[in-house]
């Protein structure tokens, strides 16, 4: 066998080629080589990229570590401060706070209680500290007015270590500042923690202020001696975003990131000298330099092996597969080996023998696919659903008798133009040709799609507008199990559904027009297993009590906090019985409306338990406020005088028996008082009676406000008059009240430019001096009215004490 390498030798079948895959692939192993290398350059690059990425990452993670200590740090002085400071703002005892251990606290060093004009009122005595009676420059005082926690700028002071002043207000008992507490706060622990924190083998973190003076650092001279960072590094060969490479005074190079801290001036520089790095640069570069040389030697390989073991039998092969193509079955390839040619070669010699048994096997397959065929036409046939076979041009290639029903069908009503058959075009007939009362924007598309194999499921539903009827299908396709060789088209009828859903629909309007209409709020109330109650439905008209439909479809919340306070435990203890018997709920209740104020309802509802354990009324609520109204009228009416509005008998007794009650148990006194105006009759004759019911109205007014509060005024009839004086310790008391309302009555009546003048002529009686029950005092308080009268009128009787007291017989 030989091989040349600018002319390979090698056949395909039917035609000579004019260049061997072999040594085509003996090029490209070749150009792979050079890829490869080029490859590695790029990932080396690449990882000197990720690495100068990583080291930026690290620099910029340790210096916002130190601005998070530095901030840590100063939120737990604020913090400390803060809890002092209402502590303090709860007592005037400030200087007991000031010996207690809360500020005994080592963490606040120097402490001050400092009014707004710089007065120190006290201070904390456990440390070393100068005593100061006044501080003149208050820094903070702006901040901590305004209720912010103030960090001043470090200052060192000769100290070897800076400070800081951190201030909090110490607001009054009304919540306003009083008080500024300030305290010296010591870096020796935030420097001790800035100092902990390495990167690689000398890279540290340090912290500058305002001004960029070295603040906290771990060399103390720097900080003693006023160093800045321009001077620690007074070059800069790159730096923006807060990152750098800068030159150190040493002519050293150091890579440098920055980050500020949130609750202070400091900025916290980490650096790291690019020493450090050489090691890692130089690793980078030995697998560099191996991977170049690993993929030379590899590409060397290649090629040898592609030109014995691929290039020289595939050669071989096309020559064989030439002769096969010829009908040479007796040539042999003679490719041996180990690898998978020599078994191709075999299979080759193999396929000619088998070829003709095959041809036979073919023909015995078609006739069992023609069984096939007729069985599963059986199967389509006997659905009910119209189905039809597409090929992957939309041509219609077999139907079921249903299908073949329905055409027949639309024939006989809408022509014979329209023929949906076996060798039409679907799109054509179906999207085209149907009478389609709602044509489907995308179905042309959709069906489309599927048979192009860019859709795995089209369905849609469409009606059917026949002349003499309306039909209504849901429309299905879907692909053949191979891509690309066709589908299947169902047409289900769903008139009886959609029949139904209208009809469902229009009882739905109907029934949603009547929740509209009526004057009451119908609704649908659920209390799940779990306790939690909502409003699946509730009619519009709900927003009478100022929600909507949509506030109480998940939580009846709302509904239940419009109730009125007095009325909400009963809705809730009569819907819990309905739940527990099941039976039905009525309730009268008061509930606010949108405008604020609270109207009467009444709910009614039947309670059942739905499929998932919960309970369900179903009801109303009706408007009751005009029959509470008109109750309330007609109470009133039935317990007072309608033309004064004063109680009338029946309910003035009631009072009566209801003060006889408490003074037998409570042991005290109360007083009757009848009242007859005197020469009220001439009145009537002289100006009528319109202006005789006027002067009783006046009297009425008058005789309300003569007595008190927890009295009780009342007319018996005509101008007679009764009081009841609660609560009298003794006649004297009695006769006060008695003397200010015949006062009152005689002063002039101006009634329609007349003025009336008459008097009143009463009489008193005490409970128990003058009788125990209602029948004797009334008849005691009446004779002493009648004696005042003959004295002469306008004067104040008092009952004498019966000789035998009259019979104790209750009203």
């Amino acid at each position: 066998m030989t091989w040349n390498a600018s002319k390979p030798q090698a056949h395909v079948v039917g035609a000579t080629p004019t260049r061997s895959v072999g040594a085509e692939l003996y090029c490209r192993v070749r150009q792979l080589g050079w890829i490869a290398l080029l490859g590695i350059g790029t990932i080396a690059l690449g990882g000197m990229v990720s690495f100068g990425q990583q080291i930026h990452a690290q620099l910029f993670a340790q210096a916002r570590q130190g601005a998070a200590v530095v901030d840590e740090y100063l939120l737990g002085i604020g913090t400390n401060l803060d809890i002092t400071a209402k502590y303090l703002a709860t007592t005037e005892a400030h200087a007991d706070i000031f010996r207690t251990a809360l500020v005994m606290n080592p963490t606040l060093q120097g402490l001050y209680l400092v009014r707004p004009d710089g007065v120190v009122l006290e201070q904390q005595n456990r440390v070393q500290i100068p005593y100061l009676g006044r501080i003149n420059d208050q820094p903070w005082l702006g901040s901590v007015r305004k209720g912010d926690v103030f960090v001043g700028a470090p200052r060192f002071d000769g100290q070897p270590l800076p400070h800081l002043v951190v201030a909090v207000p110490v607001p009054n008992a009304a919540g306003s500042f009083a008080y500024s507490l300030v305290s010296r706060v010591e870096l020796s622990r935030l420097w001790t923690q800035l100092n902990q924190i390495r990167l690689g083998q000398t890279g540290r973190v340090f912290a500058v202020c305002v001004g960029g003076r070295v603040t906290l650092h771990h060399k103390p001279a720097w900080m003693r001696s006023a160093m800045t960072f321009d001077a620690l590094y007074p070059r800069a060969w790159f730096a923006g975003n807060g990152f750098g490479l800068y030159e150190t005074a040493q002519g050293g190079l150091h890579l440098v990131a920055t980050a500020r801290s949130l609750r202070s001036d400091l900025r916290v520089i980490a650096y790291q000298p690019l020493a450090d790095l050489a090691q890692g640069i130089a690793l980078l570069a030995a697998v560099l330099l191996f991977g170049v040389v690993s993929v030379l030697w590899i590409v060397w390989r290649s090629r040898q092996f592609t030109r014995s073991q691929i290039v020289e039998p595939l050669a071989a092969l096309s020559r064989g597969a030439g002769e096969y193509a010829r009908e040479n079955m007796a040539h042999r390839t003679g490719v041996v080996g180990q690898y998978e040619f020599a078994h191709i070669s075999a299979s080759l010699d193999q396929m000619a023998q088998r070829l003709s048994t095959t041809l036979g096997d073919l023909q015995q397959r078609v006739s069992e696919l023609d069984e096939s065929t007729r069985f599963a036409q059986a199967i389509l046939d006997s659905e009910s659903n119209h189905i039809a076979v597409l090929d992957v041009a939309g041509y219609i290639v077999q139907t079921n008798a249903a299908w073949k029903r329905f055409a027949l069908h639309l024939r006989a009503c809408a022509g014979p133009d329209l023929r949906p058959e076996v060798g039409t075009n679907y799109l054509e007939a179906y999207m085209v040709g149907l009478p389609v009362a709602e044509r489907l924007a995308d179905g042309s598309a959709g069906i489309q799609a599927v048979l192009e194999g860019l859709l795995p499921i089209y369905s849609a539903e469409y009606c059917c507008d026949l002349p003499h009827e309306k039909l209504w299908f849901t429309l299905t396709i879907t692909p053949l199990a191979t891509v690309n060789q066709g589908a299947v088209v169902v047409h289900a009828d769903i008139t009886a559904r959609k029949l139904a859903e209208h009809a469902q629909s229009q009882t739905l309007d109907f029934l949603r027009k009547v929740a509209e209409s009526v004057p009451g709020v119908m609704y649908q109330y659920r209390q799940t297993v779990q306790g939690r109650a909502h409003f699946p439905y509730i009619s519009p008209r709900v927003q009478i009590f100022g929600l909507t439909p949509e506030e109480l479809h998940h939580d009846a919340g709302e509904w239940f906090a419009r109730l009125h306070p007095d009325d909400a435990p009963g809705v809730t203890e009569s819907l819990a019985q309905s739940a527990a018997s099941l039976v039905l709920w009525r309730q009268q209740f008061r509930i606010r409306q949108a405008y604020g104020e609270y109207h009467w309802f009444e709910g009614q509802a039947m309670p059942e338990l739905d499929s998932a354990g919960c309970i369900v009324w179903f009801g109303y609520f009706a408007d009751i406020q005009t029959l509470k109204d008109t109750e309330e009228r007609i109470r009133s009416m039935a317990l007072h005088d309608p033309l004064t509005g004063l109680p009338n008998r029946s309910l003035f007794d009631d009072r009566v028996a209801s003060a006889l009650t408490a003074c037998r148990r409570e042991q005290s006194r109360f007083g009757l008082m009848f009242l007859d105006l005197d020469k009220f009759k001439p009145v009537n004759d002289r100006y009528g009676h319109r202006i005789g019911d006027l002067l009783l109205q006046e009297v009425a007014m008058r005789l309300c406000q003569s007595i008190r509060a927890s009295d009780t005024a009342a007319r018996l009839g005509g101008d007679e008059f009764v009081a009841l004086l609660r609560h009298v310790k003794h006649v004297d008391d009695a006769m006060l009240v008695a003397e200010k309302v015949r006062a009152a009555m005689d002063e002039p009546f101006p009634i329609e430019g007349h003025d009336i003048n008459v008097s009143a002529s009463i009489g008193l009686a005490m409970y128990p001096d003058h009788g125990t029950n209602l029948i004797a005092l009334t008849h005691c308080a009446d004779t002493a009215m009648y004696v005042a009268k003959q004295r002469g009128r306008n004067t104040v009787a008092i009952a004498e004490r019966p000789l035998e007291p009259p019979p104790d017989v209750q009203p």
